[in-house]
């Protein structure tokens, strides 16, 4: 009987693999070593978190409620702060947890171009409708309008 010697590791076709020279060298920041931030960056001195028990507890007693369109807003103003705080009250009837933080960021960016109008103060904002259903469209007007009431309550 005679065996066959067959090479378990089979030749190239070239000699030297080709890439084209964008792959070898690829195009780094000046500073790679540093490793990148992780998650967002803030936005500089627009829209602030509210948190704690008492922020939500002094809109429970003082803050004017407001709505427009899909949006409504538990507001109140208070110059002792240094800009608005934010909070947003989206619960599980308004869809998967998915549509929620999808809404939830377009809410946050929808006011960051109505900051101007947003007075320093507390504010708590929910939706009227599932999130599903609620297009960017929809959150702009509605913003608009709670923009005009903010100017008109406080």
């Amino acid at each position: 009987m005679h065996e066959a010697y067959v090479p378990t590791q089979s030749k190239a076709p070239f000699s030297q693999t080709w890439l084209p020279r964008s792959y070898v060298h690829p195009r780094r920041a000046s500073s790679f070593e540093s490793p990148s931030p992780e998650g967002p960056q803030e936005a500089v001195g627009l829209i602030k978190r509210l948190h704690g028990r008492a922020g939500f507890a002094r809109l429970r007693r003082q803050g004017i409620r407001v709505r427009s369109g899909v949006v409504w807003c538990v507001m109140l103003s208070d110059s002792a702060l240094d800009g608005p705080h934010v909070a947003f009250a989206i619960g599980r009837t308004a869809g998967t947890a998915v549509k929620r933080n999808r809404v939830r960021r377009q809410l946050r960016e929808v006011l960051r171009h109505a900051t101007p109008a947003m007075r320093p103060g507390l504010y708590l904002i929910g939706l009227t409708r599932p999130a599903k259903s609620i297009t960017v469209t929809d959150l702009r007007s509605a913003i608009d309008g709670l923009a005009s009431k903010w100017s008109v309550k406080e």
